[in-house]
């Protein structure tokens, strides 16, 4: 008896340990454009039946649709439940999965780019798959769209992720549960400012039919590919709920779109909505965030056409999410601006942002040049003066614009550093105490990080001299 105890124990014990480990050895994806798990569990804590749309596609979907804008400009509730490489079959074990607990009043597809494909390889697959939760949805995905001699890797997932052990750190540890409502609403933040962007030009609008006529390249889409959408269409009548297929701007001729019109005009005979937005404005494959605005506020106002929204008080707290996903696209907007600008003065502008907390370290030597001495006192209010101090000082100035400064050591600034730094990746960390740290070895020099509350991350940091001249970006030109 007690060896069957024993045993029994010991199975029990041994399972859970694998379970634990399987979960730390995953690849997590929290931050960015790939954050799949933020996007699943952000879904899961919406209330049921509370979304207007839900938005699938692969990654030019994620990037070009904002909850929060259509929030902000129409009162529309939404969520882009989209996914970098969805194919068309993971995109119906996505809705089947959202369905469970939503009923919006439609269901917005982009069939452009992965619409056409079917296969994903083991990367694309595992990425869409590991982070979805365990049902009957998820099995039926599995034995549909993995290969038979693979099932047992997403059993399992540590068969497949067992090499991440090479890279762990204090992030996989506590990034392994990702729960809570998601600020973005699945949507994807592309930096406008990133690269240089120019955007193809074409004689826009262009009549959809007609361009249905001119180019039709049936070849491009087999029959298993309509098979699928005949699923799409045959589980969201199943669920009393539209159906609209859309192409995303994404730059491309209207040549190039011969290679979705078949699947338009299948699903049109459906009496499927169908809107080919290549054909009415200019994108790129990946549209940056002032393009994604642009073009969600245009859905927007195609959905607002089509369907009747009910007015909402947007102060009620029941919507306090939703405007949090507008506080938090404005934030990610300044950052952008923050981390692309090479004026000085604009970016000491930008810093002076009521959700910014500002770290400083600094050798009092500095500070005998007047001007960085005034721009940290502009910057926040202590109760010391900053050159009563001898050696190297480390500082915070807060979001109320209190600032706090002690010698390299003090234990007060140290415990808000700290708090600070349990929300940072283990990335951030590294980079930000590296650059306080050369910072105050050069000893010339002020090192001044900005942290960003809602972000909660560091979204950018420069390091400038006595003479307030600033040592990075070009100097930072006036």
């Amino acid at each position: 008896m007690r060896k069957w105890m024993r045993g029994t124990a010991f199975v029990v014990i041994g399972s859970l340990l694998f379970t634990l480990l399987s979960e730390v050895m995953l690849t997590k994806w929290v931050f960015g454009l790939g954050s799949i798990q933020r996007m699943i569990e952000g879904y899961r804590a919406e209330k049921e039946d509370t979304l207007d749309f839900i938005f699938f596609g692969n990654s030019r979907m994620v990037v070009s649709v904002n909850p929060a804008v259509l929030w902000d400009e129409y009162g529309i509730t939404s969520y882009n439940y989209s996914a970098m490489a969805q194919t068309i079959p993971l995109t119906y074990y996505y809705m089947e999965e959202a369905l469970k607990t939503q009923q919006p009043k439609a269901i917005i597809l982009n069939v452009t780019s992965n619409g056409n494909k079917v296969g994903a390889s083991s990367d694309e697959l595992h990425y869409s798959l590991d982070y979805m939760p365990w049902s009957s949805t998820k099995i039926d995905a599995i034995t549909n769209c993995v290969p038979q001699s693979e099932w047992l890797e997403y059993v399992f997932p540590i068969i497949y992720s067992h090499d991440n052990w090479k890279r762990l750190n204090g992030d996989y540890f506590k990034n392994m549960y990702v729960s809570g409502e998601n600020e973005y609403k699945g949507y994807g933040f592309m930096d406008p400012y990133a690269e240089e962007i120019e955007y193809p030009q074409y004689d826009y609008p262009y009549d959809m039919e007609e361009n249905m006529a001119q180019y039709y390249y049936e070849e491009a889409v087999d029959a298993e590919v309509l098979e699928w959408y005949q699923k799409i269409i045959d589980l969201t009548e199943q669920s009393g709920v539209d159906l609209i297929l859309i192409g995303v701007p994404n730059g491309t001729p209207p040549e190039v779109q011969g290679n979705w019109n078949p699947i338009f005009q299948y699903a049109m005979e459906k009496g499927v909505t169908c809107i080919n937005y290549n054909l009415q404005m200019t994108g790129l494959a990946h549209n940056p965030a002032d393009n994604a605005e642009a073009f969600t506020k245009r859905l927007g106002k195609d959905l607002l056409d089509l369907y009747e929204i009910e007015e909402r008080d947007k102060r009620a707290p029941e919507f306090e999410g939703w405007n949090q996903a507008v506080l938090t696209y404005g934030q990610e907007w300044n950052a952008a601006k923050l981390r692309n600008t090479v004026n000085q003065e604009e970016w000491f502008e930008l810093v002076e942002n009521e959700n910014y907390t500002l770290f400083f370290a600094v050798d009092t030597e500095v500070l005998k040049g007047q001007q960085i001495l005034d721009r940290l006192s502009d910057l926040g209010e202590g109760e010391d003066d900053l050159t009563m101090y001898e050696g190297k000082v480390f500082g915070v100035i807060t979001r109320d614009e209190t600032m706090y400064y002690y010698e390299l050591g003090a234990s007060k600034v140290y415990a808000e550093y700290e708090d600070t730094k349990a929300r940072l990746s283990a990335e951030e960390t590294s980079i930000m105490e590296i650059k306080f740290k050369n910072s105050l070895i050069r000893g010339k020099n002020c090192s001044i990080m900005v942290y960003d509350n809602v972000l909660q991350r560091v979204v950018d940091g420069v390091i400038v001299n006595s003479d307030y001249v600033a040592l990075s970006r070009e100097n930072m030109k006036e």
